[in-house]
């Protein structure tokens, strides 16, 4: 739905990882040319509070996968420590010199025990009234 989304997407079909759209709960991609579907779990939207936005998949092997994309800055604060992060701080001042926008595309693997935390947390909040952060 937005010029970045776009931008990714199309970035992502040059690499043959192709969006094909969403059936119901499940999201279709075809990697190299062989269909997979992504089961959504959660879409937690971007805030400008957040400044990302999140979702929980399963995977087509079922694994669970934690994927973000946001602010540089943000996304940055949130690596772990063992990342490589100079290396990306460093393409992204190039980047940023050159006027162009950025934004951090990143990933993590959860458990099922994660998950069911997760799960419990975030209803939890749905249904609160003050507190909801």
């Amino acid at each position: 739905p937005s010029p970045d989304e776009e931008a990714l997407c199309l970035g992502a079909a040059r690499n043959n990882y192709i969006f094909n759209g969403r059936q119901g709960n499940n999201a279709l991609l075809d990697i190299h040319s062989t269909p997979h579907f992504f089961e959504v779990l959660y879409e937690m939207p971007f805030t400008s509070e957040r400044r990302r936005m999140s979702c929980i998949v399963r995977s087509p092997d079922g694994t669970l996968l934690l994927l973000s994309k946001g602010a540089d800055a943000e996304m940055i604060s949130r690596l772990d420590p063992a990342a490589k992060i100079e290396y990306l701080s460093q393409h992204l001042e190039l980047f940023s010199a050159e006027g162009l926008r950025t934004l951090v595309l990143c990933y993590r693997t959860i458990s099922e025990e994660e998950l069911t935390d997760f799960s419990k947390r975030y209803y939890q909040a749905s249904i609160a009234v003050v507190n909801r952060e």
